[in-house]
């Protein structure tokens, strides 16, 4: 025979609902017709709870609470079953929501998920951005896995910023080829938070950046590599046009040879242009890595007349998120021009730590 448990905490025995800001009731006044909606735990498909230990009469998967916004009896579950729990108010509004409900002392359900429920309702903005009805922040921490329900199934990223003004706005860097989209309507968040988690650290804390064990090497394999698929014979920017290979999010731009930073911390660009020349001379000429309208890596050299030749430059720099670098040098010309005839131009960056 089935075991059952009594429903945890806000469901059980005597649960009592107050009206939310936007519904009928405001926050002070008993949640009078409320609705609590019961599915199956990650899903919008109804599933039925029981009003005793005995499972032998099923409450209605929409419960509806009295005027004193009290549940009209006791929610049992069936051992091992795991529940996703609405609450409304006699309109529809949605109020809140749970996911991964268990029993209370069920022993069936022990193995700990590594993704769990924010307990916010998110509110589709774009395809890396959503919004929550009040202060989120602490949980949407800047950097923290995310996994959203999304209209095709689920859908994974990052946080990038997380702001508060009179909602919380969070702004995703979503996994290669994935997205939100306005079936939007459940996120949660890694059992690890990104502030202060409780992983131990490997490199020791004399290592750290600023001597704070929160700015450990954090890279969240921000990298690229990129190559120019034909000869360029104008401009000053060298547009490296073919990516190779990026993770992190679409931070290169084959487009335009820019690299936007994600996040803040510490980079590092390495380039090898070659450089065909031509002309009827010698001609000077000078390339650097431009990294926020600054000179940061820099180099000058001078190409003999019908040469083509290539040269390394590389460098470190620091970028706050939103700042760019991109490789920069004299006019390209017809007769002194980008080639990839003989093995390719290349462009490659990464993400050495994170530092905010």
């Amino acid at each position: 025979m089935a075991a059952f448990n009594l429903a945890p905490g806000a469901f059980g025995a005597g649960a009592q609902f107050f009206g939310a800001v936007g519904a009928n009731f405001p926050p002070n006044l008993p949640l009078n017709g409320g609705i609590v909606n019961t599915f199956a735990a990650g899903t919008s498909t109804p599933l039925a709870t029981y009003t005793s230990n005995l499972g032998n009469i099923a409450n209605p998967t929409s419960i509806v609470l009295g005027a004193d916004g009290r549940l009209p009896g006791e929610i049992w579950f069936p051992s091992g079953v795991a529940y996703k729990f609405q609450l409304t108010d006699s309109t529809g509004f949605q109020i809140q929501t749970w996911d991964n409900l268990v029993g209370v002392n069920d022993s069936s359900t022990l193995t700990t998920s590594e993704w769990i429920a924010s307990g916010f309702v998110p509110t589709y903005s774009s395809a890396t951005t959503f919004t929550t009805a009040g202060n989120s922040t602490t949980t949407f921490q800047v950097g923290r896995r995310v996994k959203a329900t999304v209209t095709a199934g689920f859908v994974y990223g990052n946080v990038l910023t997380s702001t508060f003004a009179i909602s919380t706005t969070v702004v995703l860097t979503m996994d290669t080829g994935m997205a939100l989209d306005n079936g939007l309507n459940q996120i949660q968040v890694s059992l690890l938070g990104e502030s202060n988690p409780s992983v131990p650290s490997i490199v020791n804390y004399p290592f750290t950046f600023g001597g704070n064990p929160d700015n450990l090497i954090k890279t969240n394999a921000v990298a690229f590599h990129a190559h120019n698929s034909g000869n360029q014979t104008s401009g000053t920017t060298i547009i490296f046009d073919t990516i190779d290979k990026q993770t992190g999010g679409s931070n290169y731009s084959g487009g335009t040879g820019i690299f936007t930073a994600p996040v803040t911390g510490w980079y590092a660009f390495s380039a090898s242009p070659f450089i065909d020349n031509t002309g009827g001379g010698a001609t000077n000429w000078v390339v650097l890595i431009n990294a926020n309208a600054t000179d940061v890596g820099h180099l000058q050299l001078q190409i003999p007349a019908t040469t083509t030749i290539s040269f390394p430059i590389s460098v470190v720099t620091f970028l706050s998120s939103g700042q760019t670098a991109f490789i920069q040098a004299t006019t390209f010309t017809a007769s002194v021009f980008l080639t990839n005839a003989v093995s390719g131009s290349q462009f490659s960056g990464c993400l050495l730590a994170r530092t905010a």
